[in-house]
């Protein structure tokens, strides 16, 4: 029994590892202290920039949002996918509220989780898009794309 997607567990595994070694170098990098506020409990020594968790979920749950939307096939339910993305941004405002983090802390690790998405999307997702053996019968040419990874390539574009 082989698996036959891969790409998808792979491109989701990738995308939030690939934030972590981002955001873990980024805390060496910029050493920047919590914000002064009350908080709600005992604040690690860490750095405060940028959020881990809200990069976190927004690699995990933003990637899930896209890998399901794009397999929905009704527009009810792509946009009940994308509304996974929601989590990141109750994640960000609770880090916010309970004074771990300041706005800009969370705007970064929005970026850190979305652009971690979109370069490993274009590296994993799309590269299953060609296939370079195009079932017999069908014209063989370097542009043959079947329907699903036809689907995929235009999404990922």
């Amino acid at each position: 029994m082989g698996l036959r997607r891969w790409r998808e567990p792979l491109f989701l595994a990738a995308a939030v590892t690939t934030q972590a070694l981002v955001f873990f170098s980024a805390t060496l990098i910029i050493n920047r202290s919590r914000p002064d506020v009350p908080k709600l409990d005992v604040s690690p020594p860490t750095s405060s920039f940028p959020s881990g968790h809200t990069s976190a979920a927004l690699a995990l749950y933003g990637g899930l949002a896209l890998l399901l939307a794009l397999l929905a096939r009704r527009t009810w339910l792509k946009v009940l996918c994308w509304a996974l993305v929601l989590v990141p941004i109750a994640v960000g405002l609770a880090r916010m509220y309970r004074g771990m983090h300041h706005p800009s802390g969370v705007v970064a690790s929005f970026l850190n989780g979305g652009v971690c998405i979109a370069v490993m999307a274009r590296a994993i997702l799309a590269r299953g898009a060609v296939s370079s053996n195009p079932p017999t019968g069908l014209a063989r040419s370097s542009s043959f794309v079947s329907g699903r990874q036809e689907h995929w390539r235009r999404s990922l574009r």
